[in-house]
């Protein structure tokens, strides 16, 4: 990723706001947020290993990422800032990342699946299953919502959806066909029409 991504991540992901106590801020958020980012795109899901990583690549991302200490974040400090970060201002942060990055003639073509996730469960120790919208160019996942208990509710759930997908992604699209194909398949109830 070049520097001119990374800054351009590291001012997005300012615009989510810090709720740590100002007295214990030693490294900026934005840049905690978009080391995260960086390391959730190598894979990386334990923040030891992020630590490590992030030591190993330091020369390479200091800079660019807004780091100003010499000391690098413990992992406990960037779990700390993980955990204070409102996951609504996140998704805002990161949607606006993506329409950023994205060239503006591009057009994505997205998959939609349905899952169940053995990890994820619900209050009642359910696996919880989940309709995703995968863009595969990019292997970025562009939505991901609650089917309620049954794979059948998939199709209704897309319909709901389609139009803050659409709002949010302006280089998804659709054919007429297939939304007119995906109506007939399956109408809205006449309480939601």
């Amino acid at each position: 990723m070049s520097s001119a991504a990374l800054s351009s991540q590291v001012e997005v992901f300012a615009q989510v706001r810090d709720f740590r106590d100002p007295r214990g801020k030693r490294h900026p958020l934005p840049a905690l947020l978009s080391l995260v980012f960086l390391g959730l795109l190598a894979r990386i899901r334990e923040m030891a290993f992020l630590e490590r990583w992030a030591e190993a690549h330091r020369d390479e991302l200091k800079e660019p990422l807004g780091f100003t200490r010499e000391q690098w974040p413990h992992a406990t400090t960037i779990s700390r800032a993980l955990a204070a970060c409102s996951l609504a201002d996140f998704s805002a942060a990161f949607l606006a990342w993506v329409q950023h990055v994205l060239p503006a003639e591009h057009r994505l073509a997205a998959a939609v699946d349905g899952k169940t996730s053995c990890q994820g469960l619900d209050p009642d120790g359910q696996p919880v299953h989940m309709l995703n919208v995968l863009v595969h160019d990019l292997k970025l996942v562009l939505g991901q919502w609650s089917v309620n208990d049954a794979k059948s509710n998939e199709p209704a759930v897309l319909r709901q959806r389609l139009p803050e997908l659409f709002q949010n992604f302006p280089l998804l699209h659709s054919t007429p066909h297939e939304q007119a194909s995906c109506r007939a398949r399956h109408p809205l109830p006449p309480a939601q029409r």
